[in-house]
C-alpha cells in the first residue's frame, strides 16, 4: 500500500468521504489529460458523478489509489459537515476578523497559503454551498470538494494539518451563532449584480437562461435541478416559454462543466469579476491568458467593466505582451460574435453527424469537430491570438461500447473507426487505449494512431468519453467459454445478454466453430446407427458428459480409444464433437506444444476436448505422460507477461478426448497417469461405409445436439440444483456391483450419466430404455479396460527388477565376470550392489527411490529400523571379502513347478 492510499484510507475510518483527485505528476504537471494546460491541477475529481462515487470503505478507497499512484486525496463535503476554506491572497482572514474569532476545529493549511475548517453541520439547518460570503471567504458544503492534507499543491507545496487539529487529535466542533447566521443571511445583504427583469422576451430567453443555468452549475447543482429550476422560471418568465426541449438542451450543455470549471457567459456580473480576478491571481504560468475560457473573460471585461480590465492590464505588465493581448481579445471578441448570438447555442455541444454506424445520440465533445470527410481535428490559439487548425486523425474514431467483465470486473473499450470505406472495431483495455504507449499495439489492427498523435488522440477519446458517459452503452461481458453461473452456460443457455471478449485466439476461434450448420435430424440418424457399438456409444456420451464435470466438481480425465488404422476411431470422435459445433474447428491435433494444448484445453473450458492421432506426437519435444500430467491438472502453468508481472492463470474442467493406432500408456508411467487415463482398445466402426458416412454428416450437420443437451440440462437444473448428483450416486452404485475394484469406476459413471441424459434429451429415448442402455455400455467399458489395465508401478518395476536379475544371474556367482554386480547369500537370496540396481531400473523409467521404498512395504527386500528410528532398505554384508550396503531381494517361494523365472512373482 502506498503512503496516499494509506492515508485516505485513515481519512475513511474518520469519517471523511474520500474522492481521488488528479495530482501533480513528477514534471510538476496536472495528472489529467490537459497535463500543463490545466487550469485547476490537482484539485479536480479523476472519477466522474464524484458526488455518488465519494466514499468511506477501505477496499473503494485502495482500489482507487493503487489505480492512480499520483492522485491527490479530496473531501466531498455535505453530510453532516461543511468546510471554511479561507483564501489569504483575497483578504478572507481580514474579511472575517470584522464578525469574530473562529472556533477551534479540525482544520488544515492549503498548498496556496489559506487554510480549510471543518464544522459539523447543526441539526435543523441547511448549509448551502457558497462562494465568497465575504472576500476570500468560501463555504464547502453538499455538492462541494476540498483538497485534503498530504495532497500536493501545483507549486510543490503540500497541505497538511494544523499543528494539534487533525481528525486524529480532536473533534471537529460545531461553529459559532455568528458564522451560521453570516452563512445563512448572506444573500440578504449583498444583493444581485444583475437582477434578471420580470418577463423575459423574445430573442433573449436563451441568453439569460443559460446564464441562470451557469449560475446553478457553478454552485454544484446536478442536470436535473437546473432542469427543474429553469421549468419554473421558463413557465413564470418567459414570452414566450421555450419548449422543453430546449431546456433541457441548455441544462444538458451547462451540466457538462464540472462545478468548479469557469463557464463563459457572454454577460457580465459580479460573480464573473471575481472569478476573473481568482484565475488571474493563482496563473503560475502566464501565456495561459491566451486560453479560450480566460481570453473571453477578459474580452467580456474590456466591453462591459473597464475599470476591472485596466487593473487586470496592470497586473499582468511586464509579463505578457499587451499589445499581443489585446490582439488576441479582438480576435476573440469577434470569434464571440461570429458564434450563434444565442449563448445557448454557442454553448451546446453539436449532435454527431456520422454515415453507416449507430451514435446513440452522441454529442461532438468540445473543441473538437468530427467528420466523415476530414476525421478528427480541433482548433488551437496562437500567443497572438491567431488561430490553426490540428488534425488528430485522418479518419473518424468514436468509442462504441465499454466491455464490463463479469468475472474480473476488469473493462475494455470498444473503439470504432471508418477506414478504406467501411466502419472497423478494436476492442482493447482501458489501460491500453489511454496510455500513450500502450495504445501504439492498436495499430496493428489498423487503427490510425501513431507516435505523432498518440497524445492528442488520448485527449480526444477522454473528451469524447466524458462528453458522452451516460449515452455509451455498457454491455457485460465474459472471455470464457461454459458454466458461468449456476444453470447458465455461455454461449447456449444465459439469462442476460452478454458479448464475448477475449484476447486469446484459440477461444476466438473456438467461439467461430460454435456454430450450427445443417440438418439436426441427419447427425441424429448417423448417431443412432453408430451408438450400436458401445464403444462409439461411450465416445458419443463422453462428449455430452464433458460438460457435466463442472457441477459434479468431478476432475479432468483422458478418454484415449486405441486400434489399427481404418477403424473408424477419426469418424466416431468427429461425429461425437459434431454435436457441438464444426469438428475441423473445435478437433485439436498432438503436433503442437504443451503451451498449445494447454490454451486449447482453457478456451474450451468445460467442452470436450478431442485430440486426434497419437502417433503424430514428438516425443522428442513433450511425451504421452507429460500430457497427461499436465492436462489433467486442469490448471496451467504460471508465467510471466511481456508488460511484466504474471498472466492470468487458465482453467479448465473436461474431458479429453483421444486417439491414435498405439496404447497411450506405457509401461514405465506412473501410476498417476494410469489412473487418469482409461484406456479403450476396440475397432468403433465395423462397416467403413459407415465410417465415410459419419464423416460426411458430421463435417455438413454441426452444432445441433449440444445445444439440445445443454438446454434440457439447465432447466432440470434451475429446477432442483442436486438433480445430477442424485442420478449420478445411482449410476455409480449400480456400476460398482460388477466392478468393484475398478480405479476408472468414477470416470465411466460420469460418461454413463452423460449417456443417460443424452439418450433422453437428444435422441427422445423413454427414462428406462436410457438407463439401462447407458449402463450396459458402461460395463463393456469397463470390462475393456479391465483387460489393458497394467498392474500398478510398483509391481511392473518388480517384474522388470526380476527379468533383469535372471538376464545377469552370472554376476552373481562365485566366478562372475567383471563386473560382479552382488552376490548370493546361503538362502538364495540376491545381494545387488545399489549402484547396478539403480541403473538398471532408471534405465527402464523407474525412480529407484519410490520403487525400492515400494519393494519394502510388500515384502520383496528385507529392511531394517535403526538406532535412531529410520527404516533401511540398503543393509551391510559382506561382498568379496568387503563389507558395504546393499539390497537383500528375497526369492518368492512357488509352488507350481512350471513357472519358469524363479524370480517372477
Amino acid at each position: 500500500m502506498n503512503q496516499r492510499a494509506e492515508l485516505a484510507v485513515s481519512y475513511g475510518k474518520k469519517n471523511f468521504r474520500v474522492v481521488p483527485l488528479h495530482g501533480i505528476n513528477q514534471k510538476g504537471y496536472c495528472t489529467c489529460s490537459r497535463g500543463v494546460k490545466c487550469t485547476n491541477s490537482g484539485k479536480h475529481p479523476i472519477l466522474s458523478r464524484w458526488e455518488a462515487k465519494a466514499t468511506t470503505n477501505e477496499d473503494k478507497i485502495l482500489t482507487e489509489f493503487n489505480n492512480y499512484p499520483y492522485a491527490n486525496i479530496g473531501f466531498a463535503t455535505g453530510n453532516g459537515i461543511f468546510a471554511l476554506d479561507i483564501d489569504k491572497r483575497h483578504g478572507g482572514y481580514e474579511s472575517l476578523k470584522e464578525h469574530g474569532e473562529l472556533k477551534e476545529t479540525v482544520s488544515a493549511k492549503t498548498g496556496g497559503g489559506g487554510s480549510h475548517h471543518y464544522y459539523k453541520i447543526p441539526e435543523g439547518i441547511k448549509i448551502p454551498n457558497k462562494v465568497a460570503i465575504l472576500p476570500g471567504v468560501d463555504i464547502r458544503s453538499d455538492g462541494g470538494l476540498v483538497v485534503a492534507p498530504g495532497s500536493i499543491h501545483i507549486s510543490g507545496a503540500q497541505y497538511e494539518w494544523m499543528p494539534g487539529c487533525s481528525p486524529f487529535e480532536m473533534e471537529i466542533a460545531e461553529p459559532d451563532g455568528w458564522l451560521i447566521d453570516l452563512i445563512i443571511n448572506e444573500n440578504k445583504t449583498k444583493g444581485t449584480a444583475n437582477e434578471i427583469q420580470e418577463s423575459i422576451e423574445e430573442g433573449s430567453r436563451n441568453v439569460v437562461m443559460t446564464s441562470i443555468a451557469g449560475t446553478l452549475r457553478r454552485r454544484g447543482l446536478s442536470f436535473e435541478a437546473i432542469l427543474a429550476a429553469l421549468s419554473v422560471e421558463n413557465e413564470n418568465r418567459c414570452n414566450p416559454p421555450l419548449e422543453y426541449q430546449e431546456l433541457q438542451n441548455i441544462a444538458k450543455s451547462i451540466s457538462r462543466y464540472k462545478p468548479e470549471d469557469p463557464i463563459t457567459v457572454d454577460t457580465w456580473n459580479e460573480e464573473g469579476k471575481k472569478s476573473l480576478h481568482n484565475t488571474i491571481l493563482e496563473l503560475d504560468d502566464y501565456s495561459k491568458v491566451y486560453e479560450t475560457e480566460i481570453l473571453s473573460q477578459l474580452t467580456l471585461a474590456k466591453k462591459n467593466d473597464p475599470v476591472t480590465y485596466a487593473a487586470i492590464k496592470a497586473k499582468l505588465k511586464g509579463k505578457v505582451n499587451l499589445n499581443d493581448l489585446e490582439r488576441a481579445i479582438k480576435h476573440q471578441d469577434k470569434a464571440m460574435k461570429n458564434n450563434n448570438t444565442e449563448f445557448g447555442q454557442a454553448l451546446e455541444l453539436d449532435g454527431l453527424e456520422l454515415e453507416g454506424i449507430e451514435l446513440h445520440n452522441y454529442v461532438v465533445p468540445k473543441g473538437w469537430q468530427i467528420s466523415q470527410v476530414n476525421g478528427i481535428t480541433h482548433h488551437i490559439y496562437n500567443g497572438d491570438g491567431s488561430e490553426r487548425e490540428v488534425t488528430v486523425s485522418f479518419v473518424p474514431i468514436i468509442i462504441s461500447r465499454r466491455f464490463r467483465n463479469l468475472d474480473t470486473g476488469f473493462e475494455k473499450v470498444e473503439l470504432s473507426f471508418n477506414r478504406d470505406g467501411k466502419w472497423k472495431k478494436v476492442l482493447s483495455p482501458r489501460s491500453v487505449v489511454f496510455n500513450r504507449n500502450s495504445i501504439l499495439r492498436l495499430a496493428d489492427n489498423g487503427f490510425p494512431v501513431t507516435s505523432n498523435n498518440a497524445g492528442d488522440l488520448i485527449a480526444y477519446l477522454a473528451d469524447f468519453e466524458q462528453a458522452n458517459d451516460t449515452n455509451i452503452p455498457v454491455v457485460n461481458s465474459v472471455s470464457r467459454l461454459g458454466w458461468i453461473r449456476s444453470g447458465e452456460f455461455f454461449p447456449i443457455s444465459k439469462n442476460e445478454n452478454l458479448e464475448f471478449e477475449t484476447d486469446s485466439k484459440e477461444a476466438s476461434a473456438i467461439m467461430t466453430g460454435l456454430t450450427a450448420s445443417g440438418d439436426e435430424n441427419k447427425w441424429l440418424s448417423v448417431a443412432r446407427v453408430a451408438r450400436k457399438n458401445s464403444i462409439a456409444r461411450f465416445l458419443i456420451a463422453a462428449s455430452f458428459a464433458s460438460v457435466l464435470l463442472e457441477p459434479l466438481r468431478k476432475r479432468v480425465f483422458f478418454i484415449h480409444l486405441w486400434h489399427n488404422s481404418r477403424s473408424g476411431k477419426t469418424a466416431t470422435l468427429k461425429l461425437a464433437i459434431a454435436a457441438w459445433g464444426n469438428p475441423h474447428t473445435l478437433i485439436g491435433s498432438f503436433n503442437s506444444t504443451i503451451v498449445g494444448l494447454e490454451r486449447r484445453a482453457a478456451a474450451l473450458r468445460n467442452l470436450p476436448f478431442a485430440i486426434d492421432e497419437l502417433q503424430v506426437l514428438n516425443t522428442k519435444k513433450m511425451t504421452a505422460d507429460s500430457i497427461i500430467y499436465m492436462l489433467s491438472q486442469g490448471q496451467g502453468r504460471t508465467r510471466g507477461s511481456r508488460d511484466g508481472g504474471l498472466q492470468d492463470t487458465l482453467n479448465w474442467r473436461n474431458i479429453i478426448l483421444t486417439t491414435g493406432e498405439e496404447a497411450m500408456l506405457g509401461s514405465s508411467m506412473q501410476d498417476g497417469a494410469n489412473s487418469r487415463t482409461l484406456e479403450l482398445y476396440a475397432k468403433p466402426v465395423e462397416d467403413i461405409v459407415l465410417a465415410s458416412k459419419m464423416h460426411e454428416v458430421s463435417e455438413q450437420n454441426y452444432g445441433h445436439a449440444g445445444k439440445v443437451f445443454i438446454e434440457r440440462l439447465c432447466g432440470e437444473l434451475s429446477l432442483k440444483p442436486s438433480y445430477l448428483n442424485e442420478i449420478y450416486e445411482l449410476i455409480k452404485g449400480k456400476l460398482k456391483e460388477k466392478h468393484l475394484e475398478s480405479i476408472h469406476l468414477d470416470e465411466v459413471a460420469v460418461v454413463c450419466l452423460g449417456d443417460f441424459l443424452s439418450s433422453m434429451y437428444v435422441f427422445g429415448e423413454d427414462e428406462a430404455t436410457a438407463m439401462n442402455d447407458a449402463i450396459e455400455a458402461a460395463l463393456f467399458v469397463l470390462e475393456n479396460n479391465r483387460q489393458l489395465t497394467q498392474a500398478d508401478n510398483i509391481e511392473r518395476a518388480w517384474e522388470m527388477f526380476s527379468g533383469w536379475l535372471i538376464a545377469n544371474s552370472t554376476r552373481f556367482g562365485i566366478d562372475a565376470p567383471t563386473p560382479q554386480y552382488g552376490r548370493l547369500d546361503e538362502k538364495g537370496n540376491y545381494l545387488v550392489i545399489p549402484s547396478y540396481a539403480h541403473k538398471a531400473l532408471e534405465d527402464a523409467g523407474f525412480s529407484p527411490k519410490k520403487v525400492f521404498r515400494g519393494f519394502a512395504e510388500r515384502g520383496y527386500i528385507e529392511s531394517q529400523v535403526d538406532s535412531d528410528g529410520v527404516k533401511r532398505f540398503q543393509l551391510g554384508r559382506n561382498i568379496m571379502g568387503k563389507t558395504c550396503r546393499v539390497y537383500v531381494v528375497k526369492v518368492p517361494e512357488h509352488n507350481d513347478e512350471t513357472i519358469e523365472p524363479l524370480l517372477f512373482k
